[in-house]
């Protein structure tokens, strides 16, 4: 069980690096992840739309690692996004689905090398779970901070083949959108 933590930043639109530190409070850095934009015309656009163009990257501290989630620009529905995993020389894809159907329980469906996870945000206890949908085992826990620290996210992983870069990204992007 590996533990992470980051914190969100203050700029609803900023596109500035977030560092991921590894274990508790004076943790190493671990990596960082980051809003990106296709253009500066999609960067005036989320001006008035937040969401509208959503890409974010990670890469961990040894540049081993690197993560990009790309929107696909669905209009009908919900958005999907591709994610690129770059480790240690071989790239694998994924595939994100939005498949909320209300607002206040988010979830997006992983479709990941030949396994389907779930990343669903429970409203009440104010924490995200990834769950691996056929055995329904929790592989990471993200949760928020508690009292005046609420924009600290902290990651606990359960399972040692999914990447804390990933978590983070996909974690941050639901936070955006939603």
């Amino acid at each position: 069980m590996k533990t992470f933590h980051y914190t969100l930043p203050v700029v609803k639109l900023s596109s500035a690096w977030i560092t991921i530190y590894a274990g508790d409070e004076n943790g190493e850095p671990a990596g960082s992840i980051r809003r990106c934009y296709r253009n500066r015309l999609s960067q005036l656009i989320c001006w008035a739309m937040d969401s509208y163009d959503m890409n974010i990257e990670g890469q961990d501290a040894n540049h081993a690692q690197a993560v990009q989630l790309i929107d696909r620009h669905i209009w009908l529905g919900r958005n999907k996004w591709n994610a690129a995993i770059l480790e240690n020389g071989q790239e694998t894809s994924a595939q994100v689905n939005d498949i909320t159907k209300i607002k206040l329980n988010p979830r997006f469906e992983i479709l990941w090398e030949d396994r389907t996870l779930d990343l669903t945000r429970e409203l009440l206890h104010r924490r995200t779970v990834v769950t691996e949908r056929e055995s329904g085992l929790e592989i990471a826990v993200i949760q928020f901070g508690k009292g005046l620290d609420y924009r600290r996210r902290s990651i606990t992983i359960n399972e040692e083949g999914l990447c804390p870069i990933l978590t983070a990204c996909l974690d941050y992007l639901m936070v955006k959108v939603y």
